[in-house]
């Protein structure tokens, strides 16, 4: 078993480094960036959705707010989008303050709900404020590949910003879970009255996590803008929310790789199925996705990342499935 667990850590390690530099096909690279892109957002959603156990609905928002700012920072100040980027995901924080107050004592669907409603507004926003956002038409960056305007021209150096991103927050994401603070979240996922009765301060915890969830969020919201070097108000869609979502779902919720798992497989299955199906009979492809959908919850409930963690499991039980009192008891030794 330990055999195993090393030789597909390599595998997949190598995969991660090598895999773009193995073909020329823009497609395929393309692949590539977005499984890495999308595997960050939802390693980000993950904190709130999987860890603390809230289903975010709205974190279109934060993609959204870091991509505009980041934006309007580059084309109307001439402001380094590296930096632009950092302004977006303070951003970020201070409305997910603002919400979080809201909503943060809101639960199950009330939370859904009123995450959704922010990601609306904010896009209804967007389309309107056309002085500031540039409206319905969307904002378009100038392609003028060099370093500091975070522009290249090729796919595989955007390949590998995206990659250190999520390498970052899948660490982050590891060090929160063995921490007194993942353990906080874990006992106000599985119980949050119960947490409060043992002095866990469920709305300051949850909160914590919201900020930083936005933060991460909008820095790969950023990083689309420059990718894409186009976008419109339909960034805040309620579909992009849904799909970062799902990717945390399908992959493993409140674990540290199910997020990319979840994108490496749903990513290249979009793809695909756009491609074979969506041109033949338009409709079908998304008909085929929902039920695959299904299929994967009704079959794999605990995510795809359940299949492998045996390999993975010592003798000692992942913190994500103890019980929060024996975890933190562990976390003081």
């Amino acid at each position: 078993m330990r055999i195993a667990k090393y030789l597909l850590l390599a595998i997949a390690i190598v995969a991660a480094l090598a895999g773009p530099l193995i073909t020329q096909n823009s497609f395929l690279r393309d692949l590539w960036v977005l499984v890495a892109m999308w595997g960050a957002v939802a390693t980000a959603w993950n904190l709130i959705g999987g860890y603390a156990g809230g289903l975010s609905l709205g974190h279109a928002a934060f993609f959204g707010i870091g991509a505009y700012t980041s934006s309007l920072l580059y084309l109307d100040l001439h402001l380094s989008p590296w930096l632009g980027a950092i302004a977006g995901g303070l951003v970020a924080v201070l409305s997910a303050l603002v919400i979080g107050f809201i909503t943060i004592r809101l639960r199950g669907p009330f939370f859904a709900l009123a995450t959704l409603a922010f990601a609306a507004i904010l896009g209804i926003a967007a389309t309107n404020l056309s002085a500031l956002t540039h409206g319905a038409e969307g904002m378009t960056i100038p392609f003028a590949p060099a370093l500091r305007n975070a522009i290249f021209s090729s796919k595989v150096d955007y390949y590998y910003v995206a990659l250190a991103l999520l390498l970052i927050y899948v660490a982050l994401t590891w060090w929160i879970s063995v921490s007194r603070f993942g353990y906080y979240l874990i006992a106000i996922r599985e119980n949050e009255d119960a947490a409060q009765a043992l002095g866990i301060d469920a709305l300051r915890v949850k909160l914590g996590a919201t900020l930083l969830s936005a933060f991460m969020t909008a820095l790969v919201g950023s990083f689309y803008a420059q990718y894409r070097l186009f976008f419109e108000p339909s960034i805040f869609a309620t579909d992009i929310s849904v799909q970062i979502a799902l990717f945390a779902i399908i992959g493993g919720l409140g674990t540290v790789w199910g997020p990319l798992i979840g994108a490496a497989i749903l990513v290249p299955l979009t793809g695909e199925l756009q491609s074979f199906l969506g041109s033949a009979l338009p409709g079908i492809d998304a008909f085929v996705y929902g039920a695959l959908l299904v299929l994967a919850i009704l079959f794999v409930p605990n995510g795809f990342v359940s299949l492998i963690r045996p390999l993975f499991a010592g003798k000692r039980t992942p913190p994500a499935t103890r019980q929060p009192v024996e975890a933190e008891a562990e976390a003081k030794t």
